[in-house]
């Protein structure tokens, strides 16, 4: 005796499964016929709430979700008991609740639990690197739909399995959902990611500010200089000993600082580790997180009371000059998302700066071109024409309290 196959509650119309065949053989890349009829359209549209661009789908990952569906219905209910609940480890979860505690710093969590905590905040960076781009209106017209999918649903219907399948409307249901809450719950998280970033460097200003005083007393006031000559070179030629980043890099090649704390984590290409002995500077320009002041001027500033700024966030103007751009005097640091920037001083106090302006000094540029900014903005004013500047490299600050840092 043989037994059919159970059918479903509520099988799609030949056309409706036809269209929605045939569209998702088309994103997989699959030849498919496309016509525009409504079926196909509507189809289209249900996908795009989910920002479907592709179908990728590996044949076993199709029979493992299509089994564990098969056996889903097979329970009298989806209802999950407390066993069955996926959870962390009683580990994690303590490292978990000590990350929160400790302000999502894992250098504050105790020793045990550390090593778990920054894995953790590495997993967290990885989630909020990339920054949400939705339109305003997402949101609401994700939630329309759905909500015209629910009164369309028939009364007494259940949202479960029946006969061995989710319905199709259930499916789009859930991910609208989960897009409903990734819109709400993304800009969170890159808040709370954005912040500890500012923490973390933050704490790096006052770690830097240290070995700038320990130098300093050991070598009567100076800064760190690997060398007074910038050559024919450009000082933004990082890794070749006469870069000016060469400079700061004399702070852990002498042991003065450890190398990961030069390391701002909005840099996703910053070292954290690397043999300084053997080294003389950073391999490429997009490893440096801080711009330093130029040390190849006619005078340099030294360690003392008197608050002229020294070091900064990367400077997002050198990064255009190398690239060939033209610069934007007043651009934050892309370490903190253009939310501004840290500011350490030579007295060792350190601000965080939102705007590049301090007075009539921008500590991006050289003297020279403040005041050709400032002659392009009354020019402007008056209707004049003024041209794009940028830099070359071999740009120096006019005096030491000339703040022009870089890379």
């Amino acid at each position: 005796m043989t037994h059919e196959p159970p059918q479903p509650a509520d099988p799609l119309s030949p056309r409706d499964a036809a269209a929605v065949d045939a569209v998702l053989a088309r994103r997989a890349g699959e030849a498919s016929p496309h016509d525009d009829s409504p079926e196909q359209i509507r189809v289209d549209a249900i996908l795009s709430l989910l920002g479907t661009t592709k179908v990728v789908a590996r044949p076993e990952l199709v029979d493992v979700t299509l089994a564990r569906v098969q056996r889903a219905a097979q329970r009298p209910s989806l209802r999950l008991n407390i066993e069955d609940e996926p959870g962390l480890h009683p580990e994690d979860e303590d490292a978990l609740d000590a990350l929160v505690a400790a302000g999502f710093d894992p250098v504050r969590v105790n020793s045990t639990l550390r090593p778990r905590a920054a894995k953790m905040c590495d997993i967290g960076g990885m989630i909020t690197a990339v920054p949400l781009r939705a339109s305003p209106d997402l949101t609401e017209r994700t939630y329309s739909k759905v909500a015209s999918l629910a009164m369309a649903r028939p009364a007494g219907e259940q949202f479960a399995p029946s006969g061995g399948r989710f319905r199709f409307t259930d499916l789009v249901t859930v991910a609208a959902m989960i897009t409903i809450v990734g819109a709400v719950m993304w800009p969170v998280m890159q808040s709370v990611r954005v912040q500890q970033i500012k923490s973390a460097c933050g704490a790096n200003m006052a770690t830097i500010a240290a070995a700038f005083t320990t130098y300093a007393g050991d070598y009567r006031g100076s800064l760190p200089v690997a060398t007074a000559s910038l050559g024919t070179g450009k000082w933004w030629d990082v890794g070749t000993s006469r870069s000016n980043s060469a400079n700061l890099f004399q702070l852990p090649k002498e042991r003065y600082i450890a190398i990961e704390d030069l390391a701002c984590q909005g840099n996703p290409r910053a070292i954290k580790a690397c043999c300084v002995k053997s080294n003389s500077d950073w391999g490429c320009i997009q490893e440096v997180s801080y711009s330093y002041q130029l040390m190849f001027g006619p005078a340099r500033p030294i360690w003392s009371g008197e608050a002229s700024v020294i070091l900064t966030d990367k400077s997002p103007v050198v990064m255009r000059a190398v690239r060939g751009q033209v610069i934007k005097p007043l651009e934050n640091s892309a370490n903190h998302c253009g939310t501004g920037q840290w500011c350490l001083s030579t007295d060792g106090s350190a601000q965080w700066a939102t705007t590049p302006q301090r007075g009539e000094d921008n500590i991006w540029l050289p003297a020279f071109l403040d005041e050709i900014i400032a002659d392009a903005r009354r020019r402007g004013a008056s209707g004049v024409f003024v041209p794009a500047v940028t830099l070359r490299g071999n740009e120096l600050p006019a005096s030491a309290r000339d703040t022009f840092v870089g890379p």
